[in-house]
C-alpha cells in the first residue's frame, strides 16, 4: 500500500519517516483512548507500526485505510471477523454511511489530498453516536504558525507532508464536535504541535439548541 498522493507527489507523514519517532506521551494517550473506546465496528486510518494494531481486542470488525509499513503485513494475520485493508484516496472512503462505531485517525490529514473532504468522509461513515479518536500534528497560532506556513510553501513538491493543516478547525467545519483534546509540543524534529483527542457528531439536543439560538424554526 502506498502513501497518499497530492499533485503527483507521494507524501509521507513527518512522523512516519525513518529515524523519527512519535513522542511517548501523545502515543500513550492515543493508545489509552483506543483501548477504552474502540469497540464494535472500527475503522483505522493511518496505521503504520505493528503496535498500532494491538489495542483492538474489543473490535468485532476492523477495516484499515491509508495503512503503511509493517501494519499492512500485520493486518493480514489479524484474527478478527471482517478484517479488511482498504486502498485508495482518503477523501473517498469506500464504505457505506454510518458503517463504523469508532474511527481512529493518526497522522493522515497532513498527507491527504483534500483534508477537509477526508474529515467529511469520516463524518459520513461514523454512526451518529460513534467516536473519532485522533492524533495529528497541526498548525500552531501566532509566529510559529506563520513559520509553518512559510516552511510548507518552501517544501511544496518535496514529498514531505503538509504540517500546517488546522486540524480542530477542520473538524468543526466538517460538523464534528470536539469532546476532548490534549496538546503536545515536541522538543525535537519538527516544531509543530501535536493534538490528541476525541470528537463525535453533535447530539440531537445540541443541534436543536443551535437552531433555537439562531432563530430557526423546528
Amino acid at each position: 500500500m502506498t502513501s497518499s498522493t497530492t499533485r503527483g507527489t507521494t507524501l509521507v507523514c513527518h512522523y512516519r519517516r525513518d529515524g523519527i519517532t512519535v513522542p511517548d506521551d501523545p502515543r500513550r494517550c492515543l493508545r489509552a483512548q483506543v483501548r477504552r473506546i474502540a469497540g464494535g465496528r472500527v475503522l483505522d486510518i493511518g496505521a503504520h507500526d505493528v503496535d498500532d494494531l494491538t489495542d483492538y481486542r474489543n473490535a468485532c470488525t476492523l477495516a484499515l485505510a491509508g495503512a503503511t509499513g509493517p501494519a499492512c503485513e500485520r493486518a493480514k494475520s489479524l484474527r478478527l471477523p471482517g478484517a479488511e485493508v482498504e486502498d485508495g484516496e482518503l477523501d473517498t472512503l469506500r464504505f457505506p454511511q454510518n458503517a463504523f462505531d469508532v474511527v481512529v485517525l493518526r497522522f493522515s490529514l497532513c498527507r491527504a489530498a483534500k483534508p477537509e473532504q477526508t474529515l467529511a468522509e469520516i463524518g459520513r461513515v461514523l454512526r451518529p453516536n460513534g467516536h473519532l479518536v485522533f492524533l495529528e500534528h497541526t498548525r500552531a497560532s501566532g509566529i510559529v504558525g506563520n513559520a509553518q506556513d512559510r516552511a510548507d510553501e518552501i517544501m511544496r513538491g518535496s514529498g514531505r507532508c503538509h504540517f500546517n493543516h488546522e486540524v480542530l478547525q477542520g473538524m468543526h467545519r466538517a460538523g464534528l464536535v470536539l469532546r476532548r483534546a490534549e496538546w503536545f509540543w515536541p522538543s525535537a524534529h519538527l516544531r509543530a504541535p501535536l493534538v490528541e483527542g476525541v470528537a463525535s457528531h453533535p447530539d440531537p439536543q445540541y443541534q436543536r439548541e443551535l437552531r433555537w439560538l439562531s432563530g430557526e424554526q423546528e
